[in-house]
Parts: structure tokens; C-alpha cells; sequence
């Protein structure tokens, strides 16, 4: 007998999965349209923000977090092994199936690991770079024409910080990259530097556009001196 290709587990934010469209097979869930894509298995990596266990040990829960949004995390019966040991705070690689039960979408889990918290970062660098920003949904001000108007000082006091953050990681990843007469790659900056992700793709792009620095090799960074 032909057995049935196991389904693409695409990395995908929590938020593009809240914004999308669930596809139904009559009614019974049967994919979700997010990001031009029909997505019914998932690979995230999240922090677990909330845990819970049944009296009867045979339901376990958590709700993961990416930054862009929250969803539970659901395993029955013998599956909820899975979920055993998982601790508020944990960074989870979790790989599963989106299901929806209740007006609820949920991942009902296949695998489940603990990583490093700098995996995130490099997850959502992978993810700004196949879909760009997280763009949220229009809130009840916009959709009612309102505007919020930041006082000049927040403005002056915020463009301030911003700009000597950027100096402070512009420097230290030029010489991180100094440092590596082979080069280093971007994922491993990542992993090694404190600084947000989209603060080390801002410096890295403007040291290349100063000739700093080039890419010999997609991803991977050389110093020109």
C-alpha cells in the first residue's frame, strides 16, 4: 500500500498564523491560509508563557509566545509526555499539527525540544527574511480614524537611543567580524551578540553599504581591511 507523503512543517510566526484564513473540509478544520501558503503541520520556536495539567494526567497544555502572538499547545493521552517537564520561561522548538476546536486554533505537538533563547533570534531572522516584517492588524483607533500624537520629547529622547544603540552594535559587530580572518556567518553573530535581530541586520546592512564589509557567500560576513 502507498503511504501518504508526510506534510511540509513550515516555520511560520504565531501572529501570520492568528491573521490567517482556516480552510474548512466541510466542518471539520482542514488547513490554514496564511502567507500564501495552505499550512496544516507547523515548526515554531517560542517561549512558553503558561502550563497546565489536568488532575487526571491525561491532558497537558502550554501557550507559546513568538512576539507577534499567542497559541496553546495541546496533547492527550499518551502524547501528553510531550508537555512533562516543559517550565514558564523555556524556549521550545515545537514541530505539530494546527488544529481548532471551540473558535480556538491550537498545535497539537509531535516533537518537542528545549533550545538556546539566541535560537529564537535566529528564527526570526529566517522568517523577516522569507515573509519581512510582522505586520499587524489595523487596531480600533486606525480603523476609527484616530491618531495618537507622541509628544516631542518622547520623539527626540526615543530617535536618541536608537541611534547610539545602532553605533554601539555597528561597532561591536565590525569588530566581531574583524576578529574572524575567515569571516563569520550572520547566524553565528546572532547567536553570539546580545543585540535584537533587527538591530544586527541594520548594522550588517550598513557596513556593507560603507564598504565595511562584504558577503562573499550569502549569509556569510568578511571584513575588507
Amino acid at each position: 500500500m502507498e503511504q501518504r507523503a508526510r506534510q511540509t512543517a513550515y516555520k511560520m510566526r504565531i501572529g501570520d498564523m492568528i491573521n490567517g484564513n482556516i480552510i474548512f473540509d466541510g466542518d471539520r478544520f482542514s488547513s490554514l491560509e496564511a502567507k500564501n501558503k495552505k499550512v496544516s503541520r507547523i515548526n515554531v520556536i517560542c517561549n512558553v508563557v503558561d502550563k497546565y495539567s489536568n488532575p487526571e494526567k491525561n491532558f497537558n497544555s502550554v501557550t507559546i509566545d513568538d512576539g507577534t502572538g499567542q497559541i496553546r499547545v495541546k496533547a492527550f493521552s499518551e502524547s501528553t509526555i510531550l508537555l512533562n517537564g516543559l517550565e514558564i520561561g523555556d524556549t521550545v522548538k515545537i514541530i505539530g499539527l494546527l488544529r481548532q476546536f471551540n473558535d480556538e486554533l491550537y498545535i497539537m505537538p509531535e516533537i518537542v525540544t528545549r533550545v538556546d533563547v539566541k535560537w529564537a533570534y535566529v528564527r526570526r531572522l529566517e522568517l523577516v527574511k522569507e515573509y519581512g516584517e510582522f505586520e499587524e492588524k489595523i487596531n480600533a483607533a486606525e480603523k476609527t480614524g484616530e491618531k495618537y500624537t507622541e509628544p516631542e520629547e518622547e520623539i527626540i529622547e526615543r530617535e536618541k537611543l536608537s541611534l547610539d544603540t545602532e553605533e554601539t552594535s555597528r561597532a561591536v559587530i565590525l569588530k566581531k567580524i574583524r576578529e574572524n580572518k575567515d569571516g563569520i556567518d550572520i547566524e553565528q553573530l546572532i547567536m553570539e551578540l546580545k543585540f535584537p535581530v533587527n538591530e544586527i541586520n541594520s548594522s550588517i546592512s550598513s557596513l556593507i553599504s560603507e564598504g565595511e564589509v562584504y558577503e562573499p557567500k550569502p549569509g556569510h560576513l568578511r571584513s575588507l581591511d
